[in-house]
């Protein structure tokens, strides 16, 4: 089990449509190279308790598990647990939340 500490959020990436609609299967360094994207879809799993203010005060977590988010490309670390890959990146890298 994957725990987040303060602003942490565990996500579990959408997975990549390696299909065209023609159905032709494309490799995945194509799909990197064919796809300008600057942010991914992901959907929160878990999440720290949030930030701990120097006097003491928390400041809760604008995300929760269960919410579908985009996030930034590059942010985060990738951790494999059990079948899956997730990642961890900080609540500043939630540039949205899909509804």
């Amino acid at each position: 089990m994957i725990v987040p500490l303060n602003d942490g959020v565990l996500i579990l990436p959408e997975e990549v449509n390696n299909k065209t609609a023609g159905g032709i299967i494309l490799p995945s360094r194509a799909i990197d190279e064919a796809t300008q994207e600057t942010h991914k879809i992901g959907k929160v799993v878990a999440v720290g308790p949030g930030i701990l203010f120097p006097d003491g005060s928390l400041r809760d977590m604008q995300v929760k598990p269960g919410d579908t988010i985009i996030y930034s490309k590059y942010s985060g670390i990738q951790l494999k647990h059990g079948d899956y890959t997730y990642l961890l990146i900080k609540e500043i890298d939630v540039l949205a939340l899909l509804k």
